[in-house]
């Protein structure tokens, strides 16, 4: 029954690597099915991310999970003294890679299993990715793994999804997402807007146990 089980969630990883690398192939020509180009939506996030990040905060070593092409390492690489990129798909992380000097790749799979035995993430790094983990398990898994590697008090900022209900969406809430991850006590979550719709997403900022 679990090698069965096991069987049918990485098809649907797999299925979930090709659309995504579709995606990406797409580059900066992507519109979002609701008429969102791609463009308007990053500068809004990294204004986002510049708001949150002051200019001398800087953490060892940080990771962008679910980075896609990496629209957001340069930015992040001023902050870390070296960033982990990680992603399913290798098209994206070829042109991740190039994005900063500081910048390594990974190439996510599942079940995730990062090869450190230690924790060592300073800082994390998830814009609009546990909204399309739809598959608990995965999801499950993910978090778990993530979990594992950050240090006591590592910085956790995560964009997720408020509203949207699309099939291929699954919004969990600011309160679930700050239990996988294990956030301390003080986590925040405000309502942002991205998108076209007003407050259509989550901003959740904490530290980790």
């Amino acid at each position: 029954m679990v090698e069965q089980a096991e069987t049918v969630t990485s098809v649907r990883h797999a299925k979930w690597r090709e659309f995504w690398d579709n995606r990406a192939r797409k580059g900066s020509e992507y519109v979002g099915r609701l008429g969102e180009p791609v463009n308007n939506q990053t500068l809004k996030i990294e204004s986002l991310l510049r708001a949150k990040l002051s200019p001398i905060e800087y953490y060892v070593e940080g990771m962008d999970f679910g980075c896609g092409p990496g629209r957001f390492l340069p930015l992040l690489s001023n902050h870390c003294g070296h960033l982990w990129a990680v992603d399913l798909v290798p098209f994206a992380l070829q042109q991740a890679k190039q994005r900063a000097l500081n910048v390594s790749t990974i190439e996510a799979a599942f079940p995730l299993k990062f090869s450190w035995d230690k924790s060592r993430i300073s800082f994390l790094w998830v814009c609009l990715v546990f909204q399309h983990i739809v598959d608990d398990d995965i999801f499950a898994r993910t978090t778990a793994e993530l979990t594992r590697v950050l240090v006591p008090g590592a910085r956790v900022l995560i964009l997720d999804n408020a509203t949207d209900k699309a099939s291929h969406v699954k919004p969990r809430g600011p309160e679930v997402l700050a239990k996988v991850l294990k956030l301390r006590s003080g986590w925040t979550h405000t309502r942002i807007t991205i998108n076209s719709r007003p407050n259509d997403h989550w901003l959740i900022d904490g530290r980790a146990t």
